[in-house]
Protein backbone atom coordinates (compact mmCIF):
# COMPACT_ATOMS: atom_id res chain seq x y z
CA UNK A 1 0.00 0.00 0.00
CA UNK A 2 1.29 3.46 -0.91
CA UNK A 3 1.81 6.29 1.55
CA UNK A 4 -0.88 8.94 1.56
CA UNK A 5 -1.10 12.55 2.68
CA UNK A 6 -2.92 13.12 5.96
CA UNK A 7 -2.47 16.88 6.25
CA UNK A 8 -1.99 19.18 3.27
CA UNK A 9 0.55 22.00 3.30
CA UNK A 10 -0.59 25.46 4.29
CA UNK A 11 0.66 28.65 2.66
CA UNK A 12 2.14 29.82 -0.61
CA UNK A 13 5.47 28.62 -1.95
CA UNK A 14 5.91 31.94 -3.77
CA UNK A 15 4.02 35.12 -2.85
CA UNK A 16 1.37 36.35 -5.27
CA UNK A 17 3.12 39.74 -5.73
CA UNK A 18 6.28 37.91 -6.81
CA UNK A 19 4.30 35.75 -9.25
CA UNK A 20 2.52 38.84 -10.65
CA UNK A 21 5.90 40.40 -11.32
CA UNK A 22 7.17 37.26 -13.09
CA UNK A 23 3.99 37.06 -15.16
CA UNK A 24 4.39 40.77 -16.04
CA UNK A 25 1.01 41.69 -14.59
CA UNK A 26 0.10 44.82 -12.68
CA UNK A 27 -2.89 44.75 -10.38
CA UNK A 28 -5.28 41.98 -9.43
CA UNK A 29 -7.04 41.51 -12.78
CA UNK A 30 -5.41 38.11 -13.50
CA UNK A 31 -4.81 36.95 -9.90
CA UNK A 32 -7.16 33.97 -10.19
CA UNK A 33 -5.37 32.71 -13.31
CA UNK A 34 -1.92 33.28 -11.74
CA UNK A 35 -2.97 31.56 -8.53
CA UNK A 36 -4.38 28.60 -10.47
CA UNK A 37 -1.16 28.28 -12.51
CA UNK A 38 0.95 28.44 -9.31
CA UNK A 39 -1.23 25.81 -7.59
CA UNK A 40 -0.86 23.55 -10.64
CA UNK A 41 2.92 24.07 -10.57
CA UNK A 42 3.18 23.14 -6.89
CA UNK A 43 0.87 20.16 -7.39
CA UNK A 44 3.00 19.00 -10.34
CA UNK A 45 6.18 19.14 -8.23
CA UNK A 46 5.08 18.28 -4.69
CA UNK A 47 4.63 15.11 -2.66
CA UNK A 48 4.86 11.38 -3.25
CA UNK A 49 3.74 11.44 -6.88
CA UNK A 50 5.13 14.91 -7.62
CA UNK A 51 7.91 15.44 -10.12
CA UNK A 52 10.43 16.45 -7.41
CA UNK A 53 9.68 13.37 -5.29
CA UNK A 54 9.74 15.47 -2.12
CA UNK A 55 7.49 17.71 -0.07
CA UNK A 56 7.91 21.43 -0.64
CA UNK A 57 5.96 22.90 2.30
CA UNK A 58 5.37 21.06 5.57
CA UNK A 59 2.75 18.32 5.34
CA UNK A 60 1.94 15.09 7.14
CA UNK A 61 2.06 11.64 5.49
CA UNK A 62 1.01 8.16 6.60
CA UNK A 63 2.98 5.01 5.76
CA UNK A 64 0.90 1.82 6.20
CA UNK A 65 2.36 -1.01 8.28
CA UNK A 66 1.62 -4.72 7.94
CA UNK A 67 3.47 -5.49 11.20
CA UNK A 68 5.26 -3.48 13.89
CA UNK A 69 8.57 -5.07 12.94
CA UNK A 70 8.31 -3.83 9.38
CA UNK A 71 10.91 -1.42 8.00
CA UNK A 72 9.43 1.40 5.90
CA UNK A 73 11.39 3.19 3.20
CA UNK A 74 10.75 6.93 3.42
CA UNK A 75 10.31 8.63 0.05
CA UNK A 76 11.03 12.10 1.41
CA UNK A 77 14.55 13.24 2.33
CA UNK A 78 13.52 15.42 5.28
CA UNK A 79 10.99 13.23 7.13
CA UNK A 80 10.68 13.93 10.85
CA UNK A 81 8.30 13.85 13.86
CA UNK A 82 7.51 10.13 13.58
CA UNK A 83 4.46 8.72 15.33
CA UNK A 84 2.63 5.39 15.31
CA UNK A 85 -1.04 6.14 14.67
CA UNK A 86 -4.33 4.48 13.82
CA UNK A 87 -7.78 5.69 12.88
CA UNK A 88 -10.50 5.28 15.48
CA UNK A 89 -14.13 4.37 14.77
CA UNK A 90 -14.92 8.02 13.98
CA UNK A 91 -12.06 8.22 11.46
CA UNK A 92 -9.92 10.47 13.67
CA UNK A 93 -6.18 9.88 14.00
CA UNK A 94 -5.04 8.57 17.40
CA UNK A 95 -1.43 8.30 18.56
CA UNK A 96 -0.17 5.04 20.08
CA UNK A 97 1.75 6.22 23.18
CA UNK A 98 5.27 5.29 24.28
CA UNK A 99 6.60 4.17 20.91
CA UNK A 100 10.29 4.21 20.00
CA UNK A 101 11.44 4.43 16.39
CA UNK A 102 14.65 3.39 14.73
CA UNK A 103 15.95 5.22 11.69
CA UNK A 104 18.80 4.65 9.27
CA UNK A 105 19.35 6.47 6.00
CA UNK A 106 15.92 6.53 4.30
CA UNK A 107 14.29 3.90 6.55
CA UNK A 108 12.22 3.96 9.74
CA UNK A 109 10.82 1.16 11.89
CA UNK A 110 8.96 0.73 15.18
CA UNK A 111 11.37 -0.57 17.83
CA UNK A 112 8.65 -1.13 20.44
CA UNK A 113 6.93 -4.47 19.86
CA UNK A 114 4.25 -4.39 22.58
CA UNK A 115 1.58 -2.59 20.55
CA UNK A 116 -1.92 -3.68 21.60
CA UNK A 117 -3.83 -1.80 18.92
CA UNK A 118 -6.15 -3.71 16.62
CA UNK A 119 -6.68 -2.58 13.08
CA UNK A 120 -4.32 -0.93 10.59
CA UNK A 121 -1.32 0.93 11.98
CA UNK A 122 0.55 3.74 10.25
CA UNK A 123 3.85 5.43 10.81
CA UNK A 124 3.12 9.11 10.29
CA UNK A 125 5.76 11.72 9.57
CA UNK A 126 6.06 15.36 8.67
CA UNK A 127 8.12 16.40 5.66
CA UNK A 128 8.80 19.67 3.83
CA UNK A 129 9.95 23.15 4.78
CA UNK A 130 8.35 24.68 7.87
CA UNK A 131 7.73 27.99 6.06
CA UNK A 132 8.13 29.51 2.62
CA UNK A 133 11.32 31.26 3.76
CA UNK A 134 12.88 27.81 4.33
CA UNK A 135 12.21 26.58 0.78
CA UNK A 136 15.35 26.51 -1.38
CA UNK A 137 15.43 29.33 -3.93
CA UNK A 138 15.89 26.83 -6.78
CA UNK A 139 12.52 25.23 -5.97
CA UNK A 140 10.86 28.66 -5.83
CA UNK A 141 12.39 29.50 -9.21
CA UNK A 142 10.92 26.32 -10.72
CA UNK A 143 7.49 27.27 -9.35
CA UNK A 144 7.87 30.77 -10.84
CA UNK A 145 8.96 29.38 -14.22
CA UNK A 146 6.10 26.87 -14.37
CA UNK A 147 3.60 29.53 -13.27
CA UNK A 148 4.73 31.88 -16.06
CA UNK A 149 4.74 29.02 -18.58
CA UNK A 150 1.22 27.91 -17.69
CA UNK A 151 -0.07 31.48 -17.30
CA UNK A 152 1.18 32.46 -20.76
CA UNK A 153 0.49 29.10 -22.44
CA UNK A 154 -2.12 27.10 -20.51
CA UNK A 155 -1.96 24.18 -22.97
CA UNK A 156 0.89 22.14 -24.44
CA UNK A 157 3.94 24.21 -25.37
CA UNK A 158 4.79 24.23 -29.08
CA UNK A 159 8.41 24.76 -30.06
CA UNK A 160 9.45 24.57 -33.74
CA UNK A 161 6.06 23.04 -34.62
CA UNK A 162 6.68 20.15 -32.18
CA UNK A 163 4.62 19.74 -29.02
CA UNK A 164 6.80 19.48 -25.92
CA UNK A 165 5.60 18.85 -22.41
CA UNK A 166 8.28 20.90 -20.64
CA UNK A 167 10.99 23.29 -21.80
CA UNK A 168 14.49 21.86 -21.38
CA UNK A 169 15.65 24.53 -18.90
CA UNK A 170 12.81 23.85 -16.47
CA UNK A 171 13.29 20.10 -16.80
CA UNK A 172 17.01 20.50 -16.06
CA UNK A 173 16.24 22.46 -12.87
CA UNK A 174 13.74 19.80 -11.78
CA UNK A 175 16.13 16.93 -12.50
CA UNK A 176 18.88 18.52 -10.39
CA UNK A 177 16.58 18.64 -7.33
CA UNK A 178 14.67 15.40 -7.80
CA UNK A 179 14.69 12.97 -4.90
CA UNK A 180 14.82 9.53 -6.47
CA UNK A 181 13.27 7.00 -4.11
Amino acid sequence: MRPFRVQAPFGDVVALDDLRDHCRQIGAEHDAKITAAAAAAVDYLDGYSGRLGRCILEQKWAFPLTSTGQTVRLPFPDSRDFKLEYRDGAGDWQVVPDITFGTAHDYVWVETNNVDQEGPLFITAVAGAESASDIPDRIKQIVRALTVLWFDTPSTVTIDARAQEMPHGIETMIRSLRNVA
